[in-house]
């Protein structure tokens, strides 16, 4: 995982470049549905509410190769470059 600024439009950037990077936290803990009755209200983590909303998932796994890591890698440049 990554923090990332412009985050939704990295991960268009990438997943449009073939790689399967993913949002898999969009909202905290604390603030989805079965949360309700802790009674949490945004503001109350705010580091964890603002990693919410700049975290990506670039793909991690046994099986990419070297190139796969490589082309990730010069996406992500070439999005702020």
């Amino acid at each position: 995982m990554v923090r990332a600024a412009e985050r939704d439009a990295l991960l268009a950037h990438l997943q449009e470049g073939g790689i399967e990077a993913k949002i898999h936290y969009p909202v905290p803990v604390h603030l989805q549905p079965a949360a309700r009755d802790l009674r949490y209200q945004a503001g109350d983590f705010p580091v964890c509410e603002r990693d919410a909303g700049s975290m990506v998932t670039l793909p991690s796994h046994q099986h990419l190769t070297d190139a796969e890591v490589e082309y990730a890698i010069q996406r992500v440049h070439s999005f702020y470059n």
